[in-house]
C-alpha cells in the first residue's frame, strides 16, 4: 500500500465524509423547498352529504318566491321539498405575484449555502486524508521500531550466550552475565509494548479505511519518503488564503447571510396575490349551482410589519457581521497555521540530517567501546550504554523521517493544496 492509495480509499469509506455528503443533499433540498414557493397553491375539495328525513322550513322571503302568503297560515303555502342528499365540489388556486422579494432572496441564500456545504464536504475529505496519512506513517514508525528492537535483541541474545560460556569457564563474573540478561529482558519488554501498540494502530487503520480485519497491512517502503519541492513560506500562506475550502465556505455563508438581509426586508412591502376559484354544488329539488368561477387580485399590507421587520433586518445584518468576523478570524488562523507547519516541516528535515550524523557518531562510538571492552579497557556498562545510544539514534532517525512526511502533509492541508495522487507523490 502506497501513501497515494489512501486518497480514494479513505474518502470512500469515511463516516465523516458521508455525513458531509448528506449535509450537501440537505442543502439542495432546502433550495428546492424555497423554489417550491414560486409554484401556485392549488387545492380541490369535494363532499357528498346524505340526510335522514330532514325537516325543512323555508324563510319568509323564500316562501314568497315559491308563491306562498306570508300573512296566511301554513295551509295556504306550497310545500317545500326535503332533499335527502347533496354534493359540493370546490377548487381554488392562488399565485403570489409579489411577496416583497422574500422568495427571491431566500433562493439566493440557499444557493450560497449549497456552495458552502460542498466546500465543507471538500474540507472534510482533506481532514480524512491527512488523518489517514498520519495513521499510515505511525504504523511505519512502530514497524521500524519493532524491526530495530528485534535486531538489537538478536545481538543481546548472542552476547548472553557468549557470556554464559565465558562465565562457565570462569572468564567472566556472574554480575556481567546478569547485566547482559537484564539488557535482553528490557528489550523484550519494549518489543512487547511495541507489538501491542502496532496491533492497535493497524486495527484502527483498517476501521478508518473500511478494510476487513483479516487484511494484512503492507507498506510500500519505496514510496514512503520523497524529497519534496517546497515553495516559500509567503507563497504557502497565500495559497492557504486563496484555496482553503473551509475559508471559501465561510465566504459563501457570508453571502447567504447578505441575501437573508434582503429576505428579511420583505415585511416592508405589500403582499400581492392572484387567486381563482371554482364551485359546483347540487341539492336535489332545491338548488343547482354549476360552473361558478371567479378570479381576483388581492393585496395585503401589515402596518405592524414596519416595526417588527426592523428587528428582523437588524438580526440579519448582525449575522453578516459575525460571519465576516469569523472569516477574518479563520484567515488569521490560516496564516498562523501555515507559518507553524512550515517551520515544523523545515525543522523536521534538519532533524533527519542531524540524526544521520548522530548515527554515524554513535556507530563509531560503539565500535570503539566494543574494541576497548574486548581489550578490558572499558566496562560492560560502558559497552551497553554505547549500544543503547546507537539504538536510540536509529529509532530517532526512523521517527524523524516519518514525522517529516506527516509535517509536509499537514503543511499541504493548511496551505489548501488538494490531496491527489500527483500532489502526494511530488
Amino acid at each position: 500500500m502506497k501513501p497515494s492509495d489512501l486518497v480514494d480509499l479513505a474518502v470512500k469509506n469515511s463516516k465523516m465524509v458521508k455525513i458531509s455528503s448528506a449535509q450537501v443533499e440537505a442543502a439542495k433540498a432546502r433550495l428546492a423547498q424555497s423554489e417550491d414557493r414560486n409554484l401556485p397553491n392549488v387545492g380541490v375539495s369535494g363532499a357528498f352529504y346524505t340526510f335522514d328525513s330532514p325537516t325543512v322550513k323555508p324563510a319568509i322571503a323564500l316562501r314568497n318566491l315559491l308563491g306562498g302568503n306570508s300573512s296566511s297560515g301554513s295551509g295556504s303555502s306550497k310545500s317545500f321539498p326535503s332533499p335527502s342528499n347533496s354534493t359540493l365540489l370546490q377548487a381554488s388556486a392562488s399565485e403570489n405575484i409579489f411577496g416583497g422579494f422574500n422568495t427571491k432572496y431566500s433562493i439566493q441564500s440557499d444557493k450560497y449555502l449549497i456552495k458552502a456545504a460542498e466546500l465543507k464536504f471538500q474540507s472534510s475529505q482533506e481532514d480524512v486524508v491527512v488523518n489517514a496519512l498520519g495513521a499510515y506513517y505511525n504504523i511505519y514508525k512502530l514497524m521500524a521500531t519493532q524491526y530495530l528492537l528485534n535486531q538489537d535483541l538478536a545481538e543481546q541474545n548472542r552476547r548472553v550466550k557468549d557470556f554464559e560460556n565465558l562465565e562457565k569457564n570462569g572468564l567472566l563474573t556472574r554480575n556481567d552475565l546478569l547485566k547482559a540478561e537484564v539488557g535482553a529482558s528490557n528489550i523484550k519488554l519494549s518489543i512487547l509494548d511495541v507489538e501491542n501498540a502496532l496491533e492497535i494502530a493497524q486495527y484502527n487503520f483498517k476501521i478508518m479505511l473500511g478494510l476487513p480485519e483479516t487484511v494484512q497491512i503492507q507498506l510500500d517502503t519505496l514510496q514512503l519518503f520523497k524529497d519534496r519541492t517546497l515553495k516559500s513560506k509567503e507563497e504557502m500562506i497565500q495559497s492557504g488564503l486563496d484555496n482553503r475550502s473551509d475559508l471559501q465556505a465561510l465566504g459563501q455563508e457570508t453571502e447567504s447571510y447578505k441575501a437573508r438581509v434582503g429576505a428579511s426586508k420583505s415585511g416592508y412591502y405589500p403582499q400581492v396575490a392572484l387567486t381563482g376559484g371554482y364551485v359546483d354544488a347540487w341539492i336535489p329539488t332545491v338548488i343547482s349551482i354549476r360552473n361558478v368561477m371567479d378570479i381576483s387580485i388581492g393585496a395585503r399590507y401589515s402596518l405592524s410589519g414596519i416595526f417588527t421587520t426592523k428587528h428582523k433586518v437588524q438580526e440579519a445584518q448582525a449575522n453578516v457581521l459575525a460571519s465576516q468576523a469569523n472569516r477574518e478570524l479563520l484567515a488569521d488562523q490560516i496564516r498562523m497555521g501555515v507559518n507553524q507547519n512550515y517551520l515544523t516541516y523545515t525543522e523536521a528535515l534538519k532533524k533527519v540530517e542531524l540524526d544521520q550524523d548522530i548515527i554515524v557518531q554513535a556507530t563509531e562510538n560503539y565500535k570503539i567501546l566494543k574494541n576497548k571492552y574486548n581489550n578490558s579497557l572499558a566496562t560492560l556498562t560502558d559497552l551497553l550504554d554505547g549500544e543503547v545510544s546507537l539504538l536510540q539514534a536509529r529509532l530517532n532517525q526512523a521517527n524523524a523521517k516519518a514525522d517529516a512526511q506527516v509535517a509536509y502533509f499537514n503543511l499541504m492541508k493548511s496551505a489548501g493544496i488538494k490531496f491527489t495522487t500527483e500532489t502526494i507523490n511530488q
